[in-house]
Parts: structure tokens; sequence; C-alpha cells
């Protein structure tokens, strides 16, 4: 179990970026020295201490053309095979301004790395749990429908910095409202191709369609398919039509600042919640050709205990459960029991009243979604589609928006 979940974490988790220290970006170097394995730095800075960056690590990263392709930026050797792994330095000349260190290696091979490229690899720790912005947890005291974030859709389609802006808010807060995205049945896919590039398809393909007439029962706050080993990570849902609808307000809830809130009351509570996987099936019947169906725990942890994910879906959730965990069901139950009773608190569900043409995206990793009850008179009808999109390929979109508006930071 130890195995699967770091396996899970080191999937779910985005890319890890050094930190970009604004010191780093002023280093200058005063002279180097050349020990065993190491390459000293001594800095102009006299707050800072001297650094030693070892020889195959900057070997392992040289950028010179021969090394590295610019195009796709990627090395263009395997060290294991093509350096050695005694390799020393010849020579290392610091630049007249201290900017740059050309280094000249016992193979002959020569280097040039920057000072503020190698002060933001010697500045600390790299955050493995840093993602395009930090996250901020919110209840309905903090937050309400009035002030969640809110785009035109045109202006996102057209203006790359609304759409950073978008990309970057969904990061942020888990969720974001589109207004004026028009009525159509296709625009969902259209609008994964703006955010993302592409729809994150599913065994319903690249869209769900949900249309209700008569009376609806609500459903409980869940998150979307947790029956498959890799939970679509954003979901974009689309009012198409309200016609004749009374209730049928969706419901929002921050999994995340629960699941810290149960940390803090209950630490056993989350703990086991954290460990004792639980199976979710989708079979939605002999006319669709899938069945999906896998184990996750409740709420998901990195090694670090940091929250990666939460998935709860009663309707999904079946009776099945691991054989080394038999003997803790009682205590499961109650630890879901007050999960979630704090998920359903009313200080942490937001209420949102769909108008035809909005779109509301959320970060299914984080956010749980529902909806209430609904009387549908006569011939109205209800219409709701939903699209997934992958956070690799919105955070891909939205580093590419970065360095297009503001350059490069690596």
């Amino acid at each position: 179990m130890a195995l699967l979940r770091g396996l899970r974490a080191a999937y779910l988790k985005p890319l890890a970026r050094f930190s970009l220290a604004s010191m780093a970006t002023t280093a200058t170097i005063r002279d180097v020295e050349l020990k065993e394995r190491d390459l000293r730095l001594h800095w102009r800075d006299s707050d800072r201490r001297p650094s030693d960056v070892l020889y195959l690590f900057l070997r392992d990263n040289c950028t010179e053309p021969e090394s590295f392709d610019k195009s796709s930026r990627q090395r263009l050797f395997n060290p294991a095979f093509d350096v050695d792994l005694n390799l020393t330095a010849k020579e290392a000349i610091v630049a007249p301004d201290g900017k740059k260190v050309t280094i000249t290696w016992s193979d002959d091979h020569r280097s040039n790395y920057t000072a503020s490229w190698l002060a933001e690899r010697c500045d600390g720790e790299t955050d493995c749990t840093a993602r395009l912005t930090t996250k901020e947890l919110w209840t309905t005291q903090t937050k309400s429908a009035a002030r969640l974030p809110a785009f035109d859709y045109a202006t996102i389609r057209d203006d790359s910095t609304k759409l950073l802006d978008m990309l970057l808010s969904l990061e942020t807060h888990g969720l974001a409202i589109v207004r004026n995205c028009g009525e159509s049945d296709d625009f969902v896919e259209e609008f994964a191709n703006v955010a993302a590039g592409y729809p994150f398809t599913t065994t319903y393909g690249n869209k769900r369609s949900f249309v209700a007439h008569g009376t609806r029962d609500g459903t409980g706050l869940r998150t979307h398919l947790p029956s498959y080993q890799y939970v679509p990570p954003i979901s974009g849902i689309h009012c198409i039509a309200r016609e004749n609808v009374t209730g049928g307000t969706y419901l929002f809830s921050d999994g995340f600042r629960a699941a810290e809130l149960l940390r803090k009351r209950n630490p056993e509570a989350f703990r086991l919640l954290s460990e004792m996987p639980i199976y979710f099936k989708d079979d939605p019947g002999p006319e669709f050709k899938h069945a999906t169906e896998t184990w996750h725990p409740t709420i998901i942890v990195d090694e670090d205990g940091h929250i990666l994910q939460v998935c709860v879906n009663d309707g999904m959730r079946t009776p099945h459960v691991a054989v080394d965990f038999q003997d803790q069901l009682c205590d499961w139950y109650d630890a879901y029991y007050e999960f979630m009773d704090i998920i359903e608190d009313t200080q942490f569900v937001l209420r949102h009243d769909f108008e035809p043409g909005q779109l509301i995206v959320k970060d299914n990793f984080r956010i749980l979604d529902g909806v209430e009850r609904m009387e549908i008179a006569g011939e109205g009808k209800s219409h709701m589609n939903v699209v997934y999109v992958g956070w690799d390929e919105a955070r891909s979109r939205a580093r590419v928006l970065k360095t297009k508006l503001f350059g490069d930071e690596d």
C-alpha cells in the first residue's frame, strides 16, 4: 500500500519548480575553487555563503548546442554512457562582471553557466509540491458565488493574459465562472481546446450530457469519476438550458479546506481516511462499452502529508473493503461521517444558480459539487454538459502563456 501511495503521489504531483528567489537574479560570482568533485562558488554578495555544486550535476545540465537541443529544451546525451563518473574540471573562468562561469572539463568539453542559474540551484531545497500559484482554501465566509473569479469567454479565447488569469485563478481557488459561453451543445469541447488544447476523454467520450425533465432528486456532494485510476482532473460544467425549473441549485465545497480542518480536529480520522483504500466502480449498463473501477483513499496525500486529492462519491463507492482494513471499518465510518459533516456544513457549501450560457470550471481533485432537488414544469428541461480537462495540459498551457507574456523564468 505504501508503494501504491508513493506511485500515485508521484503521478499526481505537477513538475517541481525551483524557487526563484529575488537574490538569485542579481547574483554575481567573485571567484571559484576547483575541488575534488565539486565547484565551489564564492559570491560577491557578502551575505551569501560559498556554494558547492557537484561536477556531474553541472555537466549533466550543460546547455551547449552539442549537449542540449534548444527547440525541444531537452538534453541530447545520456550521462550514464557519455560522461565519466569521475569527471573533473580542468579550468573554470569567471567573467569580469561575475555573471558567468566557463568550465573546461577533463574530457575537454566546455560548458557555460550564468550566475543566476547557479544561484537558483543553490538557494534552498526544491519544492516538489510547488504549482503555478499558491492555493487559497476557502469557506463561504471568505468566498461567495458573487465573488468567484469570473471571466468572459470571448475575452479568454482572444486574450492570452485573461486566459492565463483564468488558469491561475482555477489553480488558486479551485473554481472559476466563465460567462457568455452560448448555448451550443458542442461548446464544452471548444472550451477544452481553448483552456488546455483538447478534452480529457473518458468512457463517455469528450463530454457528458445531462438532460432532465419532471422531478429530479438532488445529489450529494461528490467528486467526478473516482472510478478512474487517474481521475479526470478538471471539470467544466456548462448550462445550456433551464426552462421552467424550480430548485436545482448547484452546491460546491472545498474538499482541501475540509480535509485540513479534519486533520486539525481529529488527526486519527484524517490518517484513516488517507490510508484505507475505497473501491469505486462506474458500471452504467450494457448499452455502454466500458465500466471503470479502482481503489482510492478518501484523502490522497504525498509522503510529506500534503493533500493531493479527495475522492468522494457515494454513488460509485462499493461495499468492498480491503482485507488489511476490515477490523477498522467501524472507525472508518466514524471518520467518513465526520469528514462529510464538515464538507456539507453551510459554512463550506457555496451555492450557485446557473443561467444558460454560464460555465463553471472546477478542480476535480479538490472541489466537490452537487445539485439540489429540482421540479421542472410542463415541457421545460434542464440541460447541462460536462467536459474534463487534464491538469498537465492546463498547466502546460499556462506555463507557455507565462513565458510568452513575461519571459522564461528558467
